[in-house]
């Protein structure tokens, strides 16, 4: 579901990076039309945010789609599956550590991390509670959870 990886990046530039809001969005969900306005994204990804991403693609030896998201304070992203999406490397930007939250067959797990490798094929949800929490995201969409992790621990 979840393998934290220990990788260095300037999260000083990527956050500030995240923080310029010129770009950001509410999120429009593209099966129902739903417009999420405490769920902001930002599609246009440069400077180093696009250069991290760059590095990825290779290290995973995988094209990745980068975007910034800004879940607002209190705002719960309620239970749901990524759509085309097979799993995502997350950076957690914010210095609150509010935990994803997936549905397992025994009941539900909250995992926290800063920087990991996430299987959003599987159901899962977070709560904002505490402050806004700002993500840089990678999504993946040709392989598995199994194989990113497996390429990233052979690296």
């Amino acid at each position: 579901m979840i393998h934290e990886i220990d990788y260095e990046y300037d999260t000083r530039a990527l956050r500030l990076e995240a923080e310029e809001m010129r770009g950001y969005e509410p999120f429009v969900d593209p099966k129902t039309g739903t417009v999420i306005d405490k769920w902001l994204i930002k599609r246009e990804v440069t400077g180093y945010a696009r250069w991290l991403s760059s590095t990825f693609e290779t290290l995973l030896d995988t094209e990745v789609k980068p975007r910034f998201y800004i879940q607002e304070k209190g705002f719960t992203l309620p239970f749901h599956r990524d759509r085309g999406t097979t799993c995502a490397v997350n950076f957690i930007l914010s210095t609150s550590r509010d935990p994803i939250r997936f549905k397992t067959e025994w009941g539900v797990n909250s995992y926290h991390y800063t920087t990991a490798i996430v299987d959003v094929s599987r159901e899962h949800e977070v709560r904002a509670s505490r402050q806004d929490r700002y993500l840089f995201k990678l999504s993946i969409f040709d392989k598995s959870y199994e194989e990113v992790v497996d390429k990233y621990n052979a690296v």
